[in-house]
């Protein structure tokens, strides 16, 4: 169930012309082509052979999103009048901060080819402190299996967040989970690189309150890290959580339920070789993991 809070206005827009122009998303796809729609900041056009693009506004480049935010509401209205516009509509709308949704993102700004592993963690197992659950390997914290659903627990003694990993050869990736909270401090989504002793790499973090990603370099007591970006967003410990996020060459993009974030840097372009999921605390959970390789969508 979507659930949205509303606090300062925004204008959200649908309107659809027959003018063709050049739209370009990250990293540098471009077509031409008719804006067919836009509506809660979701893009729709269509090409002159018929090829359809569905994109968050986010994706595009930014006079992309300056063309689509400063369109004059009198344009979309006298365009209304026309016979090649099939639907047309004006909303105002109040919206400073939203919760984060509990639907699948919308769309991949990358293609996703082969398939790495595709887990539903459907082999119920007693607690793992150490080896191997559902063909992923605990590392650190407790972690079991139950009635489809991945949990993981940081454990005191360990000083640790708690760490369950996938090993793998890949540089450009598309990973697809669902996660809960719970009682959890944050989750995250690590990538380490394919050197051994396979170091850091990158992170996605996810609190009750926010949505980060950093770069990572070293190991253990080497470990350096730098925040790239932070988005506040409330996210309902008690809930079920889409997260989708896409790394090609240096560009870093997460896409969890309505919310977009991403960061560039040269480390994302490294060869990954292990992906990690990571609790700090206790009660979250996680199922239906998939990971691809991915190439750009041209």
């Amino acid at each position: 169930m979507k659930s949205v809070i509303a606090f300062l206005l925004f204008s959200i827009t649908t309107f659809a012309g027959a003018e063709i122009r050049k739209w370009t998303s990250f990293p540098g796809s471009s077509m031409n082509a008719e804006l067919i729609e836009f509506r809660n900041r979701v893009v729709s056009s269509k090409s002159s052979s018929g090829k359809r693009m569905i994109l968050n506004i986010n994706q595009l480049v930014v006079e992309d999103q300056v063309y689509l935010e400063n369109w004059p509401i009198t344009n979309k209205l006298d365009h209304a009048k026309k016979p090649f516009i099939k639907k047309n509509e004006t909303e105002i709308s109040l919206c400073k901060r939203i919760t984060v949704d509990d639907s699948d993102p919308v769309g991949n700004l990358y293609k996703r080819e082969e398939l790495i592993v595709s887990t539903p963690f459907n082999q119920p197992t007693p607690l793992i402190y150490k080896g191997l659950i559902n063909d992923w390997k605990v590392g650190k914290g407790a972690w079991r299996v139950e009635s489809g659903v991945l949990h993981g627990d940081e454990l005191p003694d360990d000083k640790h967040a708690s760490s369950c990993t996938f090993r793998l050869e890949a540089t450009d990736l598309i990973i697809q989970a669902q996660f809960k909270l719970g009682t959890a401090k944050l989750v995250s989504f690590g990538c380490r690189d394919n050197v051994p002793p396979n170091l850091h790499l990158a992170r996605t973090f996810v609190s009750p309150d926010s949505i980060w990603i950093q770069t990572m370099s070293g190991i253990a007591k080497t470990t350096k890290s730098q925040k790239l970006v932070t988005h506040k967003a409330l996210i309902d410990p008690n809930s079920w959580h889409h997260i989708l996020i896409e790394i090609l060459g240096g560009h870093y993009r997460v896409t969890l339920g309505n919310h977009i974030v991403e960061a560039r840097h040269e480390r994302f372009k490294d060869a990954k070789g292990i992906i990690a999921l990571i609790t700090k605390g206790t009660g979250a959970q996680f199922k239906n993991i998939s990971i691809w390789r991915a190439k750009e969508n041209l």
